[in-house]
């Protein structure tokens, strides 16, 4: 018999985008309905400028092609980064790809 004793529900945050990165995911290619991916499998890290960067890095990418399957849009993710304003972890400040 299963239980669900190890449960934990989630929170859904809605994510923000501000006017910088609206224009950041559009030069950028990245679309906005990816970074909630990016934000649950990448690697958080404060960035010391009152922002919160999770990077997708090839470990937490590996991850991500093991839950959602490899396809060439999840490829095309490896690398990438959002940050978020450290205060409401909500607002997506930036994005882009790691050089």
């Amino acid at each position: 018999m299963q239980t669900n004793s190890n449960y934990q529900k989630t929170q859904v945050v809605r994510i923000q985008l501000s006017k910088h990165a609206q224009v950041r995911t559009a030069q950028r290619a990245i679309s906005p309905l990816v970074l909630p991916l990016i934000t649950s499998y990448g690697k958080r890290e404060f960035d010391g400028r009152g922002g919160v960067r999770y990077m997708l890095t090839s470990s937490t990418h590996r991850q991500l092609v093991r839950a959602v399957g490899d396809t060439p849009q999840v490829r095309a993710l490896a690398g990438c980064f959002v940050v978020l304003d450290a205060l409401s972890q909500s607002t997506v400040i930036t994005c882009g790809h790691r050089q």
